[in-house]
């Protein structure tokens, strides 16, 4: 079950998959002549919507890019550009329409792949009008009329409706600038990132995954938040949906609400929880873990979050590269060491002090969260 925190709307399993069915089978359509060759591009605010088109895009065996909802003009056409991507899902805010405006008069090139634009999110036949006119596009629907048309349209024979490689056929590519500022995508077959998936599942990072409310905070264009929305779906999670930038009185305020037990922190959340015991406002004994994403946890705010709610640290380290690489969930929790290696996930070790690589089998304990990618290998860097 998905649940939107801002209204309390309920969308089970079962509907979610119908409607998933159906947008893709709308999808289908000869107005929209989309092929195996497309690739599909996100870029909005989290959304009950921006989750199904992305099943949606699943089911018909089309590889997608989620951008980042806070990216900007320069980095939208750099993606649009590297990815070619072909059809775009954009968020009918006057924020994300904007940019994608900015695009089409600074980059104008960067649109030339594209055949197809669907508005999610509020946008209607007049907003859809409107931007084909700026964008000198014929082809722009929105989501809702994408359902409409599911009335009429043949449900899908296969799953996936289009030929798919499972070894080496492209999921999805995510970006991220790395050092260089410039956006680089890494792609991931279907193989790669159900290993990702299989491999938190193996480490156990969701306690009692099938009684576990999750708040979803992470944005869907970060690989943090694909991962996390795979991983709910694999074991069939509740999940509480929260819009952008969410601040503590509204997450809290869910947490009693919907007793939400798998807590994703940040690092403006975890500072405020351990400066404040909210406890004595707020029922928080639901709470079973805090979970951490690719941020360095001090030992006074692990030690603190855990005593104080009664809950524990969970933390997982990677890059967009290969995803989760390494985690603290499959031993006992140590503040200030990063864990072991995931299952699925084969690493070299480097000594930090000496810069050699340590053989293999050779046990020591990872204190630093620094990696790099080396000839696509990942690179842990150890200090022992």
């Amino acid at each position: 079950m998905q649940i939107n925190s801002e209204n309390g709307t309920k969308t089970t399993y079962s509907e979610f998959q119908k409607e998933a069915l159906h947008v893709a089978s709308s999808l289908l359509s000869d107005d929209l002549l989309l092929s195996s060759d497309d690739l599909v591009m996100f870029f909005g605010d989290n959304s009950l919507q921006y989750v199904i088109l992305i099943v949606a895009m699943a089911y018909l065996g089309l590889p997608a890019t989620p951008a980042k909802s806070a990216n900007g003009c320069f980095e939208v056409a750099q993606q649009l550009v590297d990815s070619k991507a072909s059809v775009l899902c954009i968020s009918a805010s006057q924020r994300h329409l904007a940019t994608i405006q900015q695009v089409s008069e600074q980059h104008p090139t960067a649109l030339e792949h594209l055949k197809v634009i669907i508005l999610i999110d509020g946008g209607d036949e007049t907003v859809a009008d409107t931007l084909k006119e700026s964008l000198k596009m014929k082809s722009i629907t929105t989501y809702q009329k994408l359902l409409e048309h599911s009335k009429d349209a043949l449900p899908l024979a296969t799953i996936p409706h289009f030929s798919v490689d499972p070894q080496s056929g492209t999921y999805a590519i995510i970006y991220t600038s790395g050092s260089s500022g410039l956006p680089k995508g890494a792609i991931h077959s279907h193989r790669s990132f159900l290993a990702a998936i299989l491999a938190m599942q193996a480490s156990k990072v969701f306690i009692d995954s099938h009684q576990a409310v999750v708040s979803f905070i992470y944005p869907f264009g970060h690989i943090s938040g694909i991962i996390l929305l795979a991983n709910i779906f694999a074991s069939s999670m509740t999940s509480v949906l929260f819009g952008p930038r969410p601040d503590k009185v509204a997450i809290l305020e869910a947490v009693q609400q919907y007793r939400i037990s798998f807590l994703v922190m940040f690092t403006a959340l975890s500072a405020d929880m351990v400066a404040t015991d909210y406890t004595a406002n707020y029922n928080l004994n639901c709470l079973r873990v805090f979970f951490f994403s690719g941020v360095k946890v001090p030992e006074m705010v692990s030690s603190r979050l855990r005593n104080r709610y009664n809950a524990e640290v969970h933390e997982l380290y990677g890059q967009t590269e290969f995803m989760g690489g390494v985690s603290s969930m499959l031993s006992v929790y140590e503040p200030g060491n990063v864990g072991e290696p995931l299952p699925n996930v084969e690493m070299k070790i480097v000594h930090l002090s000496t810069g050699f690589s340590l053989p293999s089998g050779e046990e020591g304990r990872a204190k630093q969260p620094f990696f790099v990618n080396t000839c696509y290998h990942p690179v842990l860097f150890l200090c022992r």
